[in-house]
């Protein structure tokens, strides 16, 4: 499935709903990630192990760079009709330079001068932007988008026992929140396109275990409270796997909203939790 076929596709339902004023924007891809196992990634090959962002060591790979893909796609989108808006999200890994001799990379110490591997999220690492930028040909219609989780997701390397409200406020900060206070190229409005919690008990909503999936959570409403500007939706509204083990990919998650009769609220404290944020 080549890029100027996706491109193509894009560009076909921008003419089909141009006269729709429902159809506010396109989210051009979800979640890009890499195919690698995190540090290892960086020596089996960066450029062509997934999706990366910008160059790398001097480098890029346009089949790879999914920043010049989302361009493209803007573009040729944004020429049918320039009312929309482009939606585009991070990625999951992006390469930065070892700051320092001794400097730790996910508990291992690198050569000097080498990189680390900055893991995050599917399509919530937004780190790239700062050195390379989505240009579109139409301004103010760009927005980044990311998908931010807890660690009933996933179990990421990253999340360590001892994590605080600050310590996983500075993990989104790094990631995509210290575009909320960019200015120049990287300016841009930022959407968090997806982000839920269990619903199997109130500790998935609030906990002060400093790993928990109730800490992640409390940490990430304060955080969006904290910015009003930050648009988001909450995944999912659906009912079917709330309270329960998840169908959808296997997973433990159950985060809907809904009971399974799609009748009642999973859980109430997460509603009103959600409200404080609207």
């Amino acid at each position: 499935y080549t890029t100027q076929s996706w491109i193509a596709d894009w560009v076909l339902l921008a003419k089909r709903y141009r006269d729709n004023p429902a159809v506010v924007g396109f989210d051009l891809r979800n979640e890009p990630h890499s195919h690698g196992p995190g540090e290892e990634i960086l020596s089996l090959g960066y450029l062509h192990e997934g999706a990366t962002w910008g160059p790398f060591e001097g480098q890029d790979n346009p089949a790879s760079d999914w920043r010049l893909a989302a361009e493209q796609a803007g573009n040729a989108i944004l020429a049918v009709n320039p009312r929309l808006l482009i939606v585009v999200e991070g990625t999951q890994i992006y390469p930065y330079r070892n700051p320092q001799p001794g400097a730790m990379c996910l508990g291992q110490v690198p050569p000097t001068g080498s990189y680390c591997a900055d893991l995050y999220w599917w399509g919530g690492n937004l780190a790239g932007v700062k050195s390379y930028p989505v240009r579109l040909n139409v301004p103010h219609q760009l927005v980044y988008s990311v998908h931010e989780y807890g660690p009933q997701m996933h179990s990421q390397r990253w999340i360590t026992p001892t994590m605080g409200e600050y310590d996983w406020q500075q993990e989104m900060y790094r990631h995509w929140g210290y575009l909320l206070d960019a200015t120049g190229p990287s300016a841009a409005p930022v959407w968090v396109g997806e982000f839920g919690t269990t619903t199997t008990s109130d500790l998935g909503v609030h906990n002060l275990r400093g790993n928990s999936q109730g800490r992640w959570f409390s940490a990430l409403v304060h955080y969006l409270q904290r910015y009003p500007s930050v648009g988001w939706s909450y995944w999912a509204v659906n009912g079917t796997t709330s309270g329960g083990p998840g169908r959808a990919y296997g997973r433990q998650d159950g985060f809907g909203v809904l009971t399974r009769d799609w009748s009642h609220l999973s859980l109430p404290i997460l509603l009103r939790a959600l409200r404080t944020i609207e």
